[in-house]
């Protein structure tokens, strides 16, 4: 096989960070508290007074301590995307329909929502219905 030689990498310039818009202290949020697939979990969406989601809780019961901090630093990264500009849509575009294991766990405890692949895809679902509920 030849040897092929070395090619500079030139980066394109960098972009900008967005900027980030913290929430008011005092906000209006929602907390709902539903099981997937038997796991009870609570998740809680802040939002700015326009009704935009800005910020992400999730708390899992009875799970391992890996488990939880994953979940929880998915939240946090979440949040500060919504922070910085991430709309609801785009969110469940992108962590929707993702899955870990078998194809789609049992939702209770949601009105609309019945089934979800994954805690991310459900955190997406419900964030997402909840600012069509504030529209």
């Amino acid at each position: 096989m030849p040897v092929r030689p070395m090619v500079p990498f030139i980066a394109a310039e960098p972009c900008p960070p967005a900027a980030r818009q913290r929430l008011p202290w005092r906000r209006r949020c929602v907390t709902r508290s539903l099981y997937l697939d038997g796991h009870k979990l609570h998740i809680t969406v802040g939002f700015y007074p326009d009704g935009r989601p800005g910020e992400v809780f999730v708390n899992l019961h009875k799970v391992g301590a890996f488990s939880r901090g994953m979940v929880e630093s998915f939240a946090r990264l979440v949040s500060n995307e919504l922070q910085r500009g991430l709309t609801a849509k785009e969110f469940v575009e992108k962590f929707g329909d993702i899955h870990f294991g078998p194809p789609c766990g049992e939702v209770r405890g949601h009105e609309t929502i019945t089934e979800a692949p994954s805690v991310a895809a459900l955190v997406a679902l419900v964030v997402a219905g909840e600012v069509e509920e504030c529209s």
